[in-house]
């Protein structure tokens, strides 16, 4: 366990939150990580030695984490060098990505960002992560949840997750558990 005072973010809590509740972190595991910096989700991930971490993020980490297992990778979400860049890869057991849109106040454009980052993630789901696998990704919009059971329909289980680690946040963590390959059924 990592000392308290090494922590790089409070990432690190939340997916030890949903890890503790979901088993989602398995030894053997690729994962692409989505808005990794600062590191905190990688940090906890990493704990575990036989994991691999291919974490993408546009800006360079201000303390990069060196580790055989970890990959860093400078790109935005919305570049089509990513695109091209992760179809040369072999697909991932998992996917997080902590990727948030900057709030503005103003409901129509905060909502209009969101979906922006929600069409990305289903778009790098369909071709990046492994049939019987798990998404996971965080939004702050609150009306959404319709949209994205609709736009995640192809999951067995998509669960709401607030952390309980702030009260006051409208943050909330989706976990998409067990993409449906294409023999089965919706």
């Amino acid at each position: 366990m990592t000392s308290l005072k090494k922590i790089k973010a409070i990432s690190y809590f939340k997916i030890k939150e949903l890890d503790i509740k979901y088993k989602i972190i398995k030894n053997g595991m690729t994962i692409l990580e989505l808005g990794c910096c600062p590191g905190g989700i990688s940090q906890y991930i990493l704990e575990n030695t036989h994991i691999k971490i291919l974490a993408i993020d546009k800006k360079l980490p201000r303390y990069p984490i060196k580790h055989k297992n970890y990959q860093f990778k400078k790109f935005n979400l919305f570049s089509n060098k990513l695109i091209t860049y992760l179809k040369s890869k072999p697909q991932f057991d998992l996917i997080i990505s902590d990727v948030c849109e900057n709030i503005s106040g103003i409901k129509s454009h905060d909502k209009a960002s969101c979906l922006k980052i929600i069409n990305r993630l289903k778009t790098l789901e369909t071709f990046c992560l492994k049939a019987n696998r798990t998404l996971i990704f965080k939004i702050l919009e609150e009306q959404l949840e319709k949209h994205i059971k609709t736009q995640f329909a192809n999951f067995k289980k998509i669960l709401f997750k607030r952390s309980t680690l702030k009260k006051t946040t409208s943050e909330k963590y989706i976990v998409c558990i067990r993409k449906l390959s294409t023999h089965d059924k919706l």
